[in-house]
């Protein structure tokens, strides 16, 4: 705003001025407040991630002990009074806030085996597609492709902190690059389709005219 002359550099530094003013009034004034609530909310975050190391280490104990099929889907709460140890947050039925382990203890390593490979697999068919407009100068279909990959990335990224395995956004994203890969490239991209049909049935190309 300052570059385009939308404000005037007179009205920035007094503004700043005021809001650093109100700022360091505030934690004069207020400054025992203030610690009390950071030391209740650092107090609150340490027992977090306690619980949540100990959800993660029940997890892990519950996989070795049921390594092929796990506990059964939804049985992670159940079977925890067993193995989960050290918990300073009591939680009547708890998750193990991290998809991957949850899947692991809950069904066994070929669900999650599957899990990921539909994630990589969703993957891997928007890369080939988003490569597929690339050269034929798609900028929507890039576009597109990338702001799916953007949503599997915090999908992932979120698993290794939340229960997020029959979250529905997940599977949606899922299903949109399906949909993306499949009949939308189909329309999209008929030309480069044809030309690789042809390559591989063997046929020539046409010749392009100038």
């Amino acid at each position: 705003a300052l570059v385009t002359r939308r404000i005037k550099l007179g009205g920035l530094i007094m503004s700043t001025a005021a809001l650093a003013t109100v700022l360091i009034a505030g934690l004069l004034l207020f400054s025992p407040l203030i610690n009390e609530r950071l030391e209740a909310k650092g107090n609150i975050a340490a027992q977090n991630v306690a619980s949540r190391e100990a959800l993660w280490r029940g997890a892990i104990a519950m996989s070795m002990d049921h390594p092929v099929t796990g506990v059964g889907p939804g049985r992670f709460g159940v079977e925890s009074t067993d193995y989960v140890r050290d918990n300073p947050i009591v939680l009547s039925d708890p998750v193990t806030h991290e998809t991957y382990l949850q899947i692991l203890a809950e069904s066994g390593p070929f669900a999650l085996t599957a899990f990921l490979a539909f994630l990589g697999g969703s993957w891997i068919s928007l890369s080939r597609y988003r490569k597929r407009c690339e050269a034929a100068l798609n900028m929507d279909g890039m576009r597109l492709a990338t702001a799916v990959q953007a949503g599997l990335v915090v999908a992932m990224v979120g698993g290794l902190f939340l229960s997020e395995q029959l979250a529905i956004p997940l599977w949606l994203l899922g299903a949109l690059a399906a949909i993306i890969t499949g009949p939308v490239a189909e329309r999209q991209l008929p030309v480069l389709r044809t030309a690789a049909s042809r390559r591989v049935e063997g046929h020539p190309e046409p010749a392009q005219s100038h």
